[in-house]
């Protein structure tokens, strides 16, 4: 008695690239290696809306490789990218109950056996974090690896926020308000001290003239200052010169320190 057949699947326009697997194995089961067999094989069972989007091909059999060209316009006109099915399977997942590095682990746990680009992942992470968090994040995240940054938005979420409240939606609400509040106190206090730092600076040569002073300056003195969002053990915003000198002003209400060495 010979084995049964099996026969080809009907066309899943929900799953193209799955469809092909099915295809191919099928023609392994059945001994099909030769193109052009393949390539009819799997136009006799397109949908018509199909054969219209690749009718370029059916006019004009490719004399090599038919079926594997055929396969590439299908999946490349008919077929979601790779991307485009991930953000789907993100799309109605919500920071509910999770805190940042956890939400991270839940997106790649959700991925499986799929990869993606960290860029790609990290954007999607991104976008379910709270804008507060997001902003904090934003002068370091296009450098810094997804798992730093998720180290980071953990310890500024329990910096910024005292209670033990996990981290929800990015949508606007009290205890949000409340972070931003903070973070724009943050950000007046380092305006606050780069002015005195500047003024500092200029006080140190009363007596001298413009051109003179730039000369006699040290070089962290005369570089701009840069300022970037970053986090330490305590959490500080880090006023950082040129010269990699560090001023750390917490994020608690206290004194900035006296002298640049404290």
């Amino acid at each position: 008695m010979s084995a049964a057949v099996a026969p080809f699947p009907p066309f899943h326009e929900g799953n193209i690239k799955n469809w092909f697997l099915q295809m191919e194995a099928i023609f392994t089961v059945r001994r099909i290696t030769d193109q052009k067999t393949k390539f009819g094989h799997v136009v006799a069972v397109l949908p018509p809306a199909i054969v219209d989007e690749v009718s370029d091909f059916l006019e004009a059999v490719p004399e090599v490789e038919p079926y594997a060209r055929l396969k590439e316009a299908i999946l490349r006109r008919m077929g979601r990218t790779e991307e485009s099915l991930i953000r789907e399977l993100f799309s109605n997942l919500t920071c509910d109950g999770r805190t940042p590095s956890q939400l991270l682990r839940y997106m790649k746990s959700r991925l499986g056996k799929n990869t993606m680009a960290d860029s790609i992942l990290k954007s999607l992470w991104l976008d379910r974090l709270p804008t507060t968090i997001t902003q904090i994040l934003a002068p370091m995240s296009e450098n810094t690896s997804i798992d730093q940054l998720a180290d980071a938005a953990d310890r500024i979420f329990s910096q910024l926020d005292n209670q033990t409240t996990p981290v929800h939606s990015a949508e606007a609400t009290g205890d949000h308000r409340s972070l931003e509040k903070t973070v724009e106190e943050l950000q007046r206090q380092v305006k606050d001290l780069t002015l005195a730092l500047k003024s500092r600076g200029r006080s140190r040569f009363p007596s001298a003239g413009a051109s003179e002073v730039d000369h006699a300056r040290p070089a962290e003195i005369r570089m701009p200052l840069l300022l970037c969002v970053t986090t330490t053990e305590d959490l500080g915003l880090k006023l950082i010169t040129a010269s990699s000198r560090v001023l750390i002003l917490r994020s608690r209400k206290t004194k900035p320190p006296a002298s640049e060495s404290d």
